[in-house]
């Protein structure tokens, strides 16, 4: 019996450290894809408010 609790106890800690590193890993692929989409968007946004700005400059001026 005293066997298998040791057993036991180290699968669940080999199961505990790779479900760790797994979560690791796979979050900050997924954070670093975030931020990249994040930028991306926001430059897009930066550049039709430009472009928004611009005619309406446009329209004053008329």
């Amino acid at each position: 019996m005293k066997k298998a609790i040791i057993t036991f106890v180290i699968l669940f800690c080999i199961s505990l450290f790779t479900t760790i590193v797994s979560f690791a890993v796979c979050g900050g692929e997924l954070i670093k894809t975030g931020i990249e989409y994040g930028v991306e968007q926001y430059r897009e946004y930066k550049a039709e408010q430009l472009e928004t700005n611009n005619i309406n400059d446009m329209i004053e001026m008329a």
